[in-house]
């Protein structure tokens, strides 16, 4: 876990994350299992959770397709407020890195604009 927690705090400091205040990431896991445990873990475990510079959505098979659609577009939706906050109330609001732990149903047919990095976990 360690290691996801260096890289994604790596991201914050990333051009894409100076250039527009913040990073888009998907990291992709081999189980539900472990996206599920990844995103309780950066939601409420870790130092991470309680940074106001990252914010991550979880992603899988298992999940209900309205859930799963509901993620999508939050984990979308989030990106493009960040981006287009432009006063000082909203740029309090943005966040470096947000992020998208999914397993491969991610990679099937999913139209993400504007991912800065993917990372294999």
């Amino acid at each position: 876990m360690s290691h996801l927690a260096n890289t994604l705090r790596g991201l914050q400091n990333s051009s894409a994350a100076k250039q527009r205040g913040t990073c888009k990431v998907i990291v992709y896991f081999l189980t539900c299992a472990c996206v599920d445990y990844f995103t309780k873990v950066f939601t409420t475990v870790s130092a991470l959770a309680n940074s106001k510079e990252l914010q991550v959505f979880g992603l899988h098979g298992r999940m209900k397709p309205v859930q799963r659609s509901k993620v999508y577009r939050k984990f979308c939706e989030d990106h493009n407020r960040a981006v287009g906050a432009s006063t000082h109330a909203d740029a309090s609001q943005r966040r470096s890195v947000v992020a998208l732990f999914a397993t491969d149903l991610a990679a099937r047919g999913l139209d993400i604009a504007d991912v800065d990095w993917v990372v294999q976990y």
